[in-house]
Parts: C-alpha cells; sequence; structure tokens
C-alpha cells in the first residue's frame, strides 16, 4: 500500500514543523520558565492529537514534564566535554 500525496505532503509538512515548535518551546521554557497552552497543543497535535492530554490536570503535567525535560536538555547541552575524551563504553557487534 503506497500513501496517497496528500498524505505524503502531510508528513513531510508535520516533518518540518517538528524542529521549529520544539525551537520555540524551548525559548519559552527558558524565557518564561514554562510553556503556553497554544505551542503545547500544537506539538500534542503534530505528534497524532491530545488523547489523555485533554483533561486539564493530565495537560498540567505533561506541561510540568515538557519544562522539566528542556531544562534537563540544555544542562546536557552545556556540559563541557573534552575533545579528547574516550567513550565509557565501546559496542563491538558479534
Amino acid at each position: 500500500m503506497s500513501p496517497s500525496r496528500r498524505e505524503f505532503w502531510k508528513v513531510a509538512g508535520a516533518t518540518a514543523a517538528v524542529p521549529w515548535l520544539c525551537g520555540a518551546a524551548d525559548a519559552e521554557a527558558q524565557a518564561l520558565g514554562t510553556i503556553s497552552d497554544e505551542t503545547l497543543n500544537q506539538l500534542l497535535d503534530l505528534h497524532g492529537g491530545r488523547g489523555i492530554y485533554a483533561h486539564p490536570e493530565r495537560f498540567a503535567e505533561l506541561r510540568s514534564a515538557v519544562v522539566r525535560m528542556m531544562r534537563s536538555h540544555q544542562q546536557l547541552r552545556r556540559f563541557a566535554l573534552p575533545d579528547d575524551a574516550q567513550p565509557a563504553f565501546v559496542f563491538r557487534r558479534g
């Protein structure tokens, strides 16, 4: 079964929008300390719908989880790693 043109462009558009929305969410989390309802709803819609997050309590839990994830992401990005550092684990096949 091959996808229709409409389905293809819907997926292509969503794929292009996700990095932009994640960047906007990251900027909001850094500037305001939280993420707006609109941005979070757009992220949910791109990832397949709101589902259980339509309930206000679950939506608040999701917002706090996303803000924590953004903070953790920033801490990992700021971690200084020397260029000559060797990996702690090496996975070999076979």
